[in-house]
């Protein structure tokens, strides 16, 4: 009588775990970067940030008259257009700005110091320093499972990564530091690092930074 008790009690807590890691969401997730091939399974998510295409200006370079709007793919890091359902990707040119109409997100193509280029939000600019901004979308893998016996099902998502932002000091572009301590490090005019303190500027705050900009372009 024990023995058979035993088996039902197991036997019950092995179906009440089941229906319990079935409720779950068990995934692993891999960072990609680059361009998927067009045989890549589909990909969930929006890798334009749901800006879509739309009226642009452009600085620093010429481009055809039969390109009238762009979308900036935030995870291929190129610019975007559309001839006949065909989308192309535009040529890259250092220092050309592309300034889109909505929202007036102004974007220049920038070779950082190890000469690696990419399209930079500028947020603020001026005589002294100007404030760019990187926002750069991933493509997560997940694996959905409704117990662990289950082999489950690859669900690939386009996901944003933090935003990073960068000053140009001294002809440079400096990754702003997350922490306040190597922030201040950065700098190296002393009314400048009082004002941080002063004025409790966040690295992490887009706000913080640009107010930051702006008083350093008045210095």
């Amino acid at each position: 009588m024990k023995k058979v008790l035993s088996f039902i009690l197991c036997t019950m807590s092995f179906l009440f775990f089941n229906q319990v890691k079935a409720q779950e969401n068990i995934y692993y997730n891999k960072n990609y970067y680059g361009t998927l091939s067009k045989t890549e399974k589909e990909v969930k998510g929006n890798p334009y940030l749901e800006d879509g295409f739309g009226l642009f200006k452009i600085e620093g370079a010429k481009i055809s008259n039969d390109i009238d709007m762009l979308r900036y793919n935030h995870y291929t890091d190129q610019m975007e257009y559309m001839i006949n359902n065909v989308t192309y990707d535009l040529d890259k040119l250092p220092n050309m700005i592309i300034t889109f109409k909505k929202g007036n997100k102004k974007y220049i193509y920038l070779e950082n110091n190890e000469n690696k280029g990419g399209y930079y939000q500028l947020l603020n600019q001026g005589k002294n320093t100007l404030l760019y901004k990187r926002q750069i979308v991933v493509i997560n893998e997940y694996r959905d499972k409704v117990d662990l016996l289950d082999g489950g099902s690859e669900i690939m998502k386009y996901e944003i990564k933090k935003p990073e932002y960068y000053f140009t000091i001294d002809n440079l572009i400096i990754p702003i530091p997350k922490k306040k301590s190597d922030f201040l490090n950065i700098f190296k005019d002393q009314k400048v690092k009082d004002y941080i303190k002063k004025d409790k500027i966040d690295p992490l705050n887009e706000i913080d930074l640009v107010k930051l900009s702006q008083y350093i372009n008045q210095l």
